[in-house]
């Protein structure tokens, strides 16, 4: 039977969380209450990937490879997805042109932004796994070249790459918000300038966490009132500047959530029955983050044809609700199921 060793029951649970924020990125409220949750799910990406290079601490090239390997899978599955229900919801509803639908989404330019720039050709959301390949390709090579058996890699040189990134990103954003420039968003909201600093800063934190906690003299209420000052920073930063993919306040509060995780894990006593729940309450963010989009859009071709559906649409107060019920609901079933079929195969380290 496969054992599961849930690596941080906190961490897992927050990803769920921060899926959530993505729905309500993507489906808005309305007003000043929108703003402010659109301006707070400024920080659920860049947890994504901080979290993917927490992670990531001294583990093995062979290991790196596998993960990317695995995210491959996870993206090519989701585009073919995506792809496979614009062709019903095209060909099959609106009499569309298979053909004239293949050569527009997976022209030869669109491609080449999928390769280089992580824009994917059929759902813009999927950029994250492309940047997340990214990420570990780089992460991957470092590896390679400086893992030795005998002693533990040393980071300090990935660290200043990733940090320099992390400055022109947050320079390049800052100018465009602030003076109004036309600068392409996929430019520096991509696996190089915006995942990889993350996925450093993940990295940094996992390494150093005990330096951290001894410099600051950090606690657990110290955590959460700096994850609170950032988002409430980035909140602001979003609502006079402008929206940004990732405002300098939610940076820290991605940082402060980060060491909150791990202060409580510590706390955490063995227990197989929360590890399973933390493993499919992990399985269930990442399905949320991939479906959102399609069900949104499934339920707004089924509104066609119900004024119920119709008149849910309407109301922008409980719309982005419904999205994130319908999501949770498949997400949920989708890694039960997953569950299932990994409980009877052989005893492996999950990845």
């Amino acid at each position: 039977m496969q054992k599961y060793e849930t690596r941080n029951r906190v961490i897992e649970c927050i990803k769920l969380l921060a899926a959530c924020f993505v729905v309500f990125a993507h489906i808005l409220f309305p007003g000043t209450f929108g703003k402010i949750i659109d301006g707070t799910a400024r920080l659920a990406v860049p947890y994504f990937f901080a979290v993917s290079g927490f992670f990531s601490s001294q583990i093995q090239s062979q290991h790196v490879l596998n993960r990317i390997i695995r995210v491959l899978k996870l993206l090519l599955l989701s585009t073919a997805l995506y792809t496979m229900w614009d062709i019903i919801k095209i060909v099959f509803y609106n009499n569309g042109s298979l053909s004239k639908y293949m050569l527009s989404h997976y022209s030869l330019a669109k491609m080449a932004r999928w390769l280089f720039l992580n824009v994917n050709p059929v759902a813009h959301h999927l950029w994250f796994l492309s940047a997340l390949i990214t990420c570990y390709a780089i992460f991957y090579l470092y590896v390679k070249l400086n893992e030795n058996e005998k002693k533990s890699i040393n980071y300090q040189p990935f660290y200043i790459f990733g940090f320099l990134l992390l400055m022109m990103h947050f320079l390049v954003g800052l100018k465009m918000t602030g003076t109004r420039m036309r600068i392409d968003i996929v430019t520096y909201r991509n696996g190089l300038f915006f995942g990889l600093p993350l996925f450093c800063t993940g990295l940094y934190i996992k390494e150093n966490c005990r330096k951290i906690h001894t410099c600051f003299k950090l606690s657990k209420t110290k955590s959460l009132l700096m994850f609170i000052l950032g988002t409430a920073l980035g909140v602001f930063q979003y609502i006079k500047l402008g929206r940004v993919e990732m405002p300098v306040g939610s940076f820290f509060a991605v940082c402060a959530l980060l060491m909150l995780a791990t202060e409580i894990g510590k706390e955490e006593k063995p227990s197989q029955l929360k590890d399973r729940i933390a493993y499919i309450i992990g399985k269930t963010s990442m399905v949320v983050y991939i479906i959102q989009l399609m069900c949104d859009d499934i339920i707004k071709t089924i509104a066609k044809t119900s004024h119920f559906w119709q008149s849910a649409i309407k109301n922008q107060n409980i719309y982005p609700l419904i999205v994130l019920c319908f999501s949770l609901i498949i997400g949920l079933f989708v890694s039960l199921a997953w569950y299932s079929y990994k409980k009877r195969q052989p005893t492996t380290r999950d990845l």
